[in-house]
């Protein structure tokens, strides 16, 4: 992760190093919609956990979306109505209502 990143992590250092406050999300928890991804959830987990350690350790705030969201808060109305190409919803990308209230925490967490 850190190698393929390289040029993004020191640009990210950069900011940070300049005072600017930089806020890494993660991806939304919408693993859970494809059934060979959900086999595989932990290792989706971990990487999102290993991929915030690295951009706190570069100096950036983290927000993991699946601490926040995951579990018994993240509902259907969450999900992307997009389809893919395969004919498959969209595990990608949340909903328009899931960005909203992200918003809203970073709203929050920025006047904080």
């Amino acid at each position: 992760f850190e190698t393929y990143h390289k040029k993004k992590l020191s640009i990210l250092r950069r900011f940070v190093e300049n005072g600017f406050k930089v806020l890494v999300i993660s991806d939304p928890p919408t693993r859970t919609i494809d059934p060979d991804v959900t086999k595989n959830i932990h290792l989706w987990k971990f990487y999102d956990k290993e991929a915030l350690k690295i951009f706190y350790e570069a100096g950036c705030d983290v927000f993991n979306a699946e601490d926040h969201f995951g579990g018994a808060h993240f509902n259907e109305s969450y999900y992307s109505s997009r389809i893919d190409n395969d004919g498959n919803l969209d595990w990608f990308h949340g909903s328009n209502k899931y960005y909203l209230e992200l918003a809203n925490v970073i709203n929050d967490y920025a006047n904080s």
